[in-house]
């Protein structure tokens, strides 16, 4: 594949056997390619940042659930175990009470599988927002330069599409506060045995992924 900029190939009409006439036309048209090559990366930075704020927003939802379910499914384990501790002789309480509690614990599972899942969409689009910003970057340089070869080359600029003036993009998409600690508590167990063991799984999937890597 051809990896010339426009504005190199605009430095190379100088190499060519043309007349100035055909010169200028042509680096028109690579400024012309640039700026299409602008519009594309802007688009595909505005459905990345979409897509990155919908993601984020679903994160700190099931993070907000999660810890809703997990006091719940504290508070029914002290229901439980403040009737165990009270002497009272009520087999039809206490099955409403290990119920309600075994309950509880399919709600957090549920949530913390949800807030999983949910945190590695996020990581994703974050990671594709920060390539598009990166390669919208690109795209505005390599049209500003593309621009200002043209006109030195003796383009009009009347010709030729706007320059866009605008700063390049910084990479600054906020981050989720506290998914660390959510990983850490459901590896000691907060979030009760069932979420314990999938984040270890998960995190033996991780050391498993990263031996290749580290031998390499």
């Amino acid at each position: 594949d051809d990896t010339t900029t426009p504005d190199e190939k605009i430095k190379d009409l100088g190499k060519l056997n043309l007349s100035d006439a055909a010169k200028k036309k042509l680096a028109a048209h690579y400024v012309y390619e640039a700026k299409l090559a602008l519009d594309e990366a802007d688009n595909n930075l505005a459905e990345k940042k979409a897509d990155y704020a919908a993601k984020r927003k679903t994160l700190l939802d099931t993070m907000t659930e999660l810890a809703a379910r997990k006091a719940a499914a504290e508070k029914a384990n002290q229901d439980l175990t403040d009737f165990l501790a009270s002497g009272e002789n009520n087999s039809a309480k206490e099955t409403a009470l290990r119920d309600a509690l075994n309950r509880a614990h399919a709600h957090e599972q549920r949530a913390f599988d949800a807030e999983q899942k949910a945190e590695a969409e996020f990581n994703a689009a974050r990671d594709a927002a920060f390539a598009a910003v990166a390669a919208y970057n690109k795209a505005l340089a390599e049209y500003k330069d593309a621009y200002n070869d043209a006109v030195r080359l003796g383009v009009n600029p009347a010709a030729l599409p706007p320059v866009v003036t605008s700063d390049p993009l910084a990479a600054d998409f906020p981050a989720v506060p506290g998914t660390k600690q959510i990983y850490a508590d459901a590896l000691n167990g907060k979030f009760g045995p069932a979420a314990q063991a999938s984040a270890k799984k998960t995190e033996a999937a991780k050391a498993q992924a990263a031996a290749p890597a580290a031998a390499g």
